[in-house]
């Protein structure tokens, strides 16, 4: 018997990455809700749309840098691309975000 259901442990855009198009039928996530210093947003969406990242080097909730700030666009293209046609995304967020 083949499972089906599968936890992927590690950095979310190196697995995503790894998974073939059009292999998921739904992502839910609560991903970080950047609840820390504001950065300037001319340079963040000036980054985003070159396709770059955006690094935000303050610390987020509870001191942590990896809640510092919203996942950018690389990590939605790849939500997008492994999803199934008609498949469904459950994301989280806050009001301050």
């Amino acid at each position: 018997m083949q499972s089906i259901n599968k936890v992927l442990q590690g950095d979310r855009l190196d697995l995503l990455k790894k998974l073939p198009n059009h292999s998921v039928d739904a992502c839910v996530t609560d991903p970080p809700y950047g609840l820390s210093k504001e950065p300037n947003f001319r340079e963040v969406f000036s980054k985003w749309m070159a396709g770059e990242d955006y690094i935000h080097r303050n610390k987020g909730f509870m001191g942590k840098s990896w809640d510092s700030f919203v996942p950018g666009p690389a990590i939605w293209r790849e939500v997008y691309r492994v999803l199934k046609p008609g498949g469904h995304i459950l994301c989280f967020s806050g009001t301050r975000t």
